[in-house]
């Protein structure tokens, strides 16, 4: 995203600035699993994969508060920071 609608120092300014005091989550084998699942078993296409691996992250690591512009956050009830 930041390449592409801003500059590459944009990327290089994240990759110095925020990422060393940020947690950053890897999607690992089990996540993307119980993603898959939860977009199969939902059978609509309302959300996303990147939707349900997100809710999945934000369930498995109990994080309480998210910092999103995506509605579909909102119509699960997550407390979005706004």
């Amino acid at each position: 995203m930041f390449q592409r609608e801003l500059e590459l120092a944009a990327v290089n300014d994240f990759r110095k600035l925020l990422l060393p005091i940020i947690n950053v989550i890897w999607v690992d084998e089990k996540i993307n699993n119980n993603s898959l699942n939860s977009l199969v078993s939902a059978q609509k296409r309302t959300f996303s994969l990147t939707d349900y691996t997100s809710f999945q992250i934000i369930d498995g690591y109990k994080i309480d508060m998210v910092f999103m512009f995506d509605k579909h956050f909102k119509e699960r009830d997550f407390n979005i920071l706004e």
